[in-house]
């Protein structure tokens, strides 16, 4: 072999090497890179009460991500965490485990006024209103043959809410003062909802004040409604609020209005009968509950409560409502909620 040609085998032996070389570098930046990416993702840590119920619960389950959801993986991230009721989500927004959470505009204001939350909060969607015409409404039902038929009916009798001091609990009182009767005029007994059906039919109250799921699982079962909501309430109110601490939706307002954005997909996915059942069993298989329990009302129109589209929180509702809480005693001080309500995240501001 010519010292040309053995010269030549080297370089193309070297040629090789440099290419490998390149190659695996090249690759290796390529997943440095997206591995970065994929790092810089924020996560919303959020917090909720209800699944299927609180539509931000549907953000976990698979069909949801696949079909509806443009920016999740993209944008941000979500880790939801269930908890037992908007007092607990206070609690885990207070101790810095989740970044926004859904809550009961009562559990807000004492939130706001106890100063709970290091930083603060801000409301930055709505989940539903109550006491919208049209809409379901948070409402008070008895069993067969108690001869309860109207408000004035309660006088004497024991009614169960689910804690003293919700937002449940208010919109029976307001119903009560409305009506000419005073708080004294009933015994109010403290039972979860789950329990509360059992409860009328053992005696343990006369009446009883509940959720969607469960005020449909009492009707089929030939209770009847006293009252709703409208009774003591002139205007609807945003009931369920989604709030987020300061720090992380400054440090993250495009990840925030992102989700909110793909929120707003997933509300406009499930106004049209045509996508819900799908959603439905797909919810249903993922949290393991009867679709039964949902499916004859959840999102249907005069059976559900206002779930609005774009998820804007009325501002001049909200005072409404707060104001009422004052004047029943619920919180010991008024405040002005205008300070609190940020709907600069949502896709229609």
């Amino acid at each position: 072999m010519s010292e040309w040609e053995n010269s030549s085998g080297i370089s193309r032996l070297s040629a090789i090497a440099i290419i490998i070389v390149v190659v695996i570098v090249i690759g290796g930046a390529i997943y440095y890179i997206q591995t970065q990416k994929q790092k810089e993702i924020p996560v919303i840590r959020a917090g909720y009460v209800v699944p299927i119920e609180n539509t931000i619960s549907l953000f976990e389950v698979p069909y949801v991500q696949e079909h509806v959801l443009k920016d999740y993986g993209k944008k941000y991230k979500i880790e939801l965490l269930r908890l037992q009721g908007t007092p607990m989500v206070i609690n885990a927004l207070a101790a810095g485990e989740i970044d926004v959470g859904l809550v009961a505009h009562v559990s807000f204001a004492n939130a706001i006024l106890q100063n709970v939350i290091p930083g603060g909060v801000r409301i930055i969607a709505t989940d539903f209103y109550d006491a919208k015409p049209g809409y379901l409404s948070f409402a008070v039902v008895t069993p067969p043959g108690s001869g309860i038929n109207t408000v004035k009916d309660l006088k004497g009798k024991k009614i169960a809410v689910n804690a003293l001091g919700t937002a449940v609990h208010a919109s029976v009182l307001a119903g009560l003062i409305k009506n000419g009767l005073s708080p004294d005029d009933v015994t109010f007994v403290e039972i979860p909802f789950p329990a509360m059906i059992e409860a009328l039919k053992e005696g343990k109250a006369d009446a009883a004040i509940m959720p969607a799921a469960f005020y449909w699982a009492s009707i089929n079962q030939g209770f009847k409604k006293v009252f709703d909501s409208t009774e003591g309430y002139e205007k609807p109110y945003p009931a369920i609020i989604l709030i987020g601490r300061n720090d992380f939706l400054d440090k993250n307002p495009e990840a925030v209005k992102a989700f909110l954005a793909d929120h707003e997909r997933l509300r406009k996915y499930l106004q049209d009968p045509n996508n819900r059942d799908a959603v439905l069993d797909a919810a249903a298989e993922h949290f393991k509950v009867p679709k039964k329990n949902f499916a004859g009302y959840w999102f249907v129109r005069e059976k559900d409560y206002y779930k609005p589209v774009d998820m804007r929180t009325d501002v001049e509702g909200l005072q409404y409502a707060v104001d009422k809480l004052y004047d029943l005693g619920i919180i010991k001080q008024r405040l002005d909620v205008s300070k609190y309500v940020d709907n600069s995240f949502l896709p229609s501001s």
